[in-house]
């Protein structure tokens, strides 16, 4: 299997979901993921692309509780911060991505994550991901010794397998809506 050829499916398959389904499957992601992160401290979230299903509310509870963390992305590396108040320390960035100002926020450690949520393009039954290609998250990944990874996404983005190579790192669980 060809990655660039998965990926154009996938974002396809993506593009072509309704608002209704879009809304419904934000409104449920808020509803099953909540409870099961009360007991975590610190939770790498991401800022939503358009087509990514929406994540924003979760991140707004995220950062009135301080557990907030999300990436910026700097040269071919991720930085993390935490984020308290989403309008104020917040700008686009990389890709159109809202990413923390590190100038607001304050940089914290890998070692301080507890749980990330990543997106993708699409994940499998064995807990594969693939993103965009520019492999920010695999080399994020790589470099943590231990956290738990949850993929986060649509359940229309379950396919069967992906293509995958040494670079690829499986997620722990995924949660799709």
């Amino acid at each position: 299997m060809n990655k660039e050829l998965v990926r154009e499916e996938l974002k396809k398959a993506r593009q072509e979901l309704s608002k209704q389904r879009r809304e419904e499957a934000a409104e449920s992601l808020l509803t099953s993921l909540l409870p099961s992160l009360a007991s975590y401290g610190c939770v790498l979230s991401f800022s939503s692309l358009s087509q990514e299903i929406d994540i924003s509310l979760l991140n707004r509870f995220l950062a009135s509780t301080g557990r907030l963390l999300l990436p910026k992305t700097v040269d071919q590396t991720l930085k993390i911060y935490r984020v308290t108040n989403l309008d104020k320390q917040l700008e686009r960035g990389a890709f159109g991505l809202l990413e923390p100002i590190p100038a607001k926020c304050e940089e914290v450690l890998p070692e301080e994550i507890e749980i990330i949520l990543v997106p993708a393009l699409g994940f499998d039954k064995a807990n594969h991901r693939i993103g965009y290609g520019k492999g920010y998250y695999d080399r994020f990944l790589a470099s943590l010794t231990s956290c738990s990874t949850i993929g986060v996404g649509f359940k229309e983005q379950l396919v069967n397998t992906l293509p995958t190579d040494s670079t690829d790192h499986p997620l722990n669980h995924i949660s799709l809506f």
